[in-house]
Formats: structure tokens, sequence, C-alpha cells
């Protein structure tokens, strides 16, 4: 596994483009804890941790040096006058498993255990209007990804959960790759003194043989000194899952901020590979359903360069035969420098 996570970092390191000389501008480190314990289960999507690296460039006026074909409004490569370019990588892992992680036998109606360790490059363009995202994930599913170990050795020292013991039912080792588009618009901004608000739509798409899906949704944040960016996500296809720096400087950058967020998403699945099973080999599988959103509330608060989030997910049924949909809570920390 650890050759592996080196190739990979490696790897996506050198897909970040130098496509035009810029020059940094508020860098930021975040660390994103997605748990089914703050739901009050251990089950379905059990677990998602990741790191992100974001670097903000400002835009050079220069276009002698730029690839045409890249050269596009809809993409992100390249800034215009007024806009940023930020670029993201992160490295993490989920864990999936059945409802009863207690049985060792194969469970063929419910959920495949499953393991995904993975890397991703995330290219994006910010105005005070608008955020579009291109992304490149690469990644392993199986044994390789470690998420056994990483389960039993959370079980056993840190939750004192039960000992999940299927773990010999998971999907085999298979590379994969997500290519993963989104656009997301900040509308309907006002403020009230020192208090604000916004809205923020969105829509993408993800293909690739662990995910093709396309998602719509949106966000409304209020709050005491509302940052001008586009709020969080959490580790899903086509986020960069961080908190994006300030497009606007604020007038006073010190003290504290906080602010209340809601919004939903609602996506359709025509792959998912954690419960579709391997592509080119068999494996345990179930039939997913097409069309599946989730809500989720939560919020910010920031002190200087450092920020704290918190939200609660609600995710619909996502395969057949599925009992209930499934409550989470995820943690976000981020410190911009």
């Amino acid at each position: 596994m650890k050759f592996f996570s080196t190739c990979l970092l490696a790897g996506l390191i050198s897909l970040s483009p130098s496509l035009n000389a810029a020059e940094s501008d508020g860098d930021s480190f975040g660390f994103i804890f997605e748990n089914d314990i703050f739901g009050g289960s251990d089950k379905y999507y059990s677990s998602g941790q990741q790191l992100n690296f974001s670097m903000t460039l400002e835009s050079s006026s220069d276009t002698s040096d730029r690839i045409q074909f890249l050269d596009q409004d809809w993409l992100p490569f390249y800034g215009r006058p007024g806009e940023r370019r930020v670029n993201t990588f992160t490295f993490g892992q989920q864990i999936y498993t059945p409802a009863n992680i207690s049985i060792a036998a194969p469970q063929p109606n419910d959920r495949p255990w499953a393991g995904w360790l993975y890397g991703s490059a995330f290219f994006s363009r910010a105005s005070e209007e608008s955020l579009t995202t291109f992304g490149v994930t690469l990644g392993l599913v199986g044994p390789g990804s470690g998420a056994e170990d990483v389960q039993k050795f959370i079980h056993e020292h840190i939750t004192d959960s039960p000992d999940p013991k299927g773990w010999d039912n998971q999907l085999s080792n298979e590379p994969g790759i997500i290519l993963a588009y989104q656009k997301t618009w900040r509308i309907g901004a006002g403020n009230a003194g020192s208090f604000g608000w916004d809205v923020l739509p969105n829509a993408g798409a993800a293909v690739g043989n662990v995910y093709v899906q396309a998602s719509g949704g949106g966000m409304f944040r209020f709050g005491w000194r509302l940052p001008q960016d586009f709020g969080i996500g959490g580790i899903r296809p086509g986020s960069s899952t961080t908190l994006a720096p300030d497009i606007l400087p604020l007038q006073d950058p010190e003290g504290f901020r906080f602010y209340g967020f809601a919004g939903g998403q609602i996506l359709a699945v025509a792959h998912d590979i954690f419960l579709n099973g391997n592509t080119f080999k068999d494996s345990a599988s179930i039939s997913a359903k097409p069309i599946i959103g989730y809500i989720q509330i939560g919020a910010t608060l920031a002190y200087d360069n450092f920020r704290f989030s918190y939200l609660q997910r609600y995710s619909s049924k996502e395969f057949r035969n599925q009992p209930s949909g499934q409550w989470l809570g995820a943690v976000t920390a981020t410190v911009q420098f």
C-alpha cells in the first residue's frame, strides 16, 4: 500500500499544469473526516478521511504561451482578468461495509465490502460569481486500499466497536479513475451590516470506472462576516472538498466569522463500483438506485486564517432493498497561509 500511495501522489503532482506563470496568493491545508458514528450507526459508507492542499494563483494577462484548445471559458486551466485559479491536491480513503459487520459470510443482499485509496488533482477558476472545477482522481479499489486494516485499528483502539469480520468478501484490487467537472454559482448575495447571505447552486458530472453520474444541487448560507467563497463540500466526485480562499478580501480579515448553511444534492447514477462491483471480474454486487439524493446542514466558525466546520448529512437509499437511508457527520478543519 505504501508503494502505491507514493506512486499515486507523484503521478497526481505531475498532472499539475504550468499553463501560465502565476504568483502564489493564499495557500491552504485542510483535513476532512466523515464517519457514520456521528449518525449513530456503523454501516454502508462507514468512514472517509481526506487531506487537501490548495494553491491559489493570480491569473496572468499574458496569453502568448496558452494552449489554444484548453483556453476555453468553460475550462478552468486559464484565468481571465480579475479571476483566480486554485489548484487543489487531495489524498484520501473511503470505507464501505454492509449493515451487519459481524457476519463473516458473504451477504449478497447488502452493500459489498469495499475500500478506496485515492489521490486527486482539481483545477479551478474563480470569479466573484462562479467557480469552475475540473478534476482527475486516480486510486485503487480493493485490499490494496488498506481499508480493512484502518477499520480494524479504529474499532479496536479508538471506538471500541465490534470487530468487522467480512473483509474476506471485499471487492478485488482494481485501479480506478474519475474525471469530474463541476460549476458552482454565487447568486442572491446580500447583507445587512455585518450579516450576509448567499445561494450557491451547482451542477456537475463524473465519469470513469469508479463512478458515472451527473449531479445538481445547492446551498444557502447566512452568517456573521460571511466569506465571499463557495462554501464547503464533502468527499464527493467533482468537489475540491476544501474551503476556497476569499475571492474578495474582507476589509478586516482578522477576528471571528461564523455562518450556518443548509443544502442538498440530487445524483443520477449510471455506475457505482462500490455497489455494482468490480469492472473486469466477478465480485459481490447489488443493484444501485438510479436516482439518489442527500440533504445537509451545518456551521462554520473561523478565526483569522483558521476555519472549522461541522455538518450532518442524510443520504437517501442507494441500492435495492436498502432498509433506510443513512445519517453521518463530517468535520473539516482548514488553515490558510
